[in-house]
């Protein structure tokens, strides 16, 4: 009989098990009985897990290794700094240390949930999954991570769709794929945006739909600041984390912005 490897680690040899897409230390912020929406591509019909006694969404796609190892790790780490602003959304502030493991947590979590069933092709390689077990850090190039507060009209939700950003006058590439996944969990929500730009592009002007991202978001990698303060000056309620989800686009929408990204 087959063996399936794990996702991360690429191991034949251990035990892959029926694992929780949010971890122990997240689900037990909150009383059980609730729902999770999981959005799969833009388009696509939600998927939704309701469950007796935890939030439901499973991954069976992880070793035991990975799982009680960096994984387990990361999310102690994790733990103290975003308890307060999932559950209750309290202000504190987030060192450049902080940012850093808040930016792997949100790529490890933007990684899993593409094995929570909605998606048929993962966007992220055998490769940067491997390269995540291994460091425990976000790559300082092409991912993007930002963080919003949220009212917590729902537990927690999924959003995931893929971009396709035009490169004007490149020699070899015509165009980036790129990926963005949108994640809320109690009042906190984080965005994930991954591409993979070729080696002599520092930065990309990328359209961005919606004004004043700067005082709902705070941006928290590749350039982590020295401290921020949390939550942002705005609050995200339901239509502004769809709209947080779906603010990059190459729509040519009236109300459409430029944004550089730096690499």
């Amino acid at each position: 009989m087959l063996r399936k490897s794990c996702i991360f680690c690429g191991r034949l040899d251990r035990k892959i098990s029926n694992e929780h897409a949010w971890p122990n230390w997240v689900r037990a912020l909150f009383p059980p009985g609730k729902s999770t929406i999981t959005s799969g591509p833009t388009g696509g019909a939600p998927l939704r897990w309701i469950a007796n006694d935890d939030m439901g969404v499973t991954v069976n796609a992880i070793c035991q290794g990975c799982n009680e190892g960096w994984m387990h790790a990361l999310e102690d780490a994790v733990k103290p700094i975003l308890s307060k602003p999932i559950q209750i959304g309290g202000a504190t502030s987030f060192s450049a240390e902080q940012q850093g493991l808040l930016a792997a947590w949100s790529y490890k979590t933007a990684m899993v949930f593409e094995f929570a069933g909605h998606t048929p092709t993962p966007y992220y390689t055998a490769d940067e999954r491997l390269a995540l077990s291994q460091t425990s850090t976000a790559p300082a190039r092409n991912v993007f991570v930002t963080l919003a507060g949220y009212t917590a009209g729902t537990l927690s939700t999924a959003h995931h769709h893929m971009i396709n950003y035009e490169l004007e006058d490149h020699p070899t590439t015509s165009s980036v794929d790129a990926r963005c996944t949108t994640i809320s969990v109690g009042k906190f929500a984080f965005q994930v945006l991954g591409m993979r730009l070729p080696d002599d592009v520092h930065q990309l002007l990328m359209p961005v739909r919606g004004r004043d991202w700067e005082r709902r978001t705070v941006g928290v990698w590749p350039n982590p600041h020295p401290v921020v303060g949390w939550p942002p000056a705005e609050i995200l309620d339901d239509r502004g984390l769809a709209s947080f989800a779906n603010r990059w686009n190459i729509s040519g929408r009236a109300d459409e912005t430029a944004q550089p990204i730096q690499t």
